[in-house]
């Protein structure tokens, strides 16, 4: 027995053909429409980030003094110190994610 799904609502196709030349998939539009209120990728990941800009412009500025002194933190030296930024707003947090140095040097 075939599955029976809901119909696509009028704003969905009215939505779909509007923006059909452009690569945008139908699957998006639906979820746009349907949970407009949804958070973008961009959104929802800055809301997880610890530290904030500024905290990262203090930490990346420390990070390149040190090494124009021929002292290259390790990415320990760098997760401390990040660690200890982070403890004086919220010293419930006890280390970060084990990806986190990928994300920060990106």
């Amino acid at each position: 027995m075939p599955l029976k799904t809901k119909p696509p609502t009028k704003p969905f196709i009215e939505e779909y053909n509007h923006i059909n030349s452009t690569n945008i998939h139908p699957t998006t539009v639906y979820q746009h429409l349907n949970h407009p209120n949804t958070d973008t990728k961009e959104l929802s990941a800055a809301k997880c980030q610890l530290l904030s800009a500024a905290e990262e412009a203090t930490l990346l500025a420390h990070i390149h003094e040190m090494a124009t002194c021929t002292l290259p933190p390790t990415h320990a030296y760098i997760e401390r110190a990040a660690l200890e930024i982070v403890h004086s707003q919220n010293p419930s947090i006890k280390k970060f994610g084990h990806n986190w140095i990928q994300h920060f040097k990106a």
